[in-house]
């Protein structure tokens, strides 16, 4: 038994890390959750991820995890200072609390070879 993942949100998320994230999809309960995540296995090795330091704004918000306002702050840091020396840089942004960063880590890179 197994269960084939996609759809749209699959694709605008990057791709599944953990189980639990079954749970943000539209349509599962935690009855049904139960039931099935015995036989599910992520494979995360083809998770996308954004270059913070080349991705635009629009590119951002388009993530399920991130909204406008998290994306322009993004840009608008990445505009002002230069380019994100790390992914850990996004934790001096008030608008990216613990939980946001957390759940997009596995989502953003951080190329230092990227221009603005």
């Amino acid at each position: 038994f197994f269960v084939i993942l996609g759809g749209l949100g699959r694709s605008l998320l990057g791709g599944f890390v953990s189980k639990e994230q079954l749970l943000e999809v539209y349509g599962m309960d935690s009855a049904r959750y139960l039931a099935i995540a015995p036989h599910i296995d992520i494979d995360s090795a083809g998770t996308e991820q954004l270059d913070i330091n080349s991705a635009t704004i629009d590119q951002l918000k388009r993530h399920p995890y991130l909204d406008y306002y998290q994306a322009k702050a993004i840009v608008r840091l990445r505009e002002k200072e230069g380019a994100y020396q790390s992914v850990s840089d996004l934790r001096r942004l008030p608008v990216i609390d613990p939980e946001t960063y957390h759940k997009i880590l596995p989502y953003i890179k951080c190329n230092s070879q990227s221009n603005k």
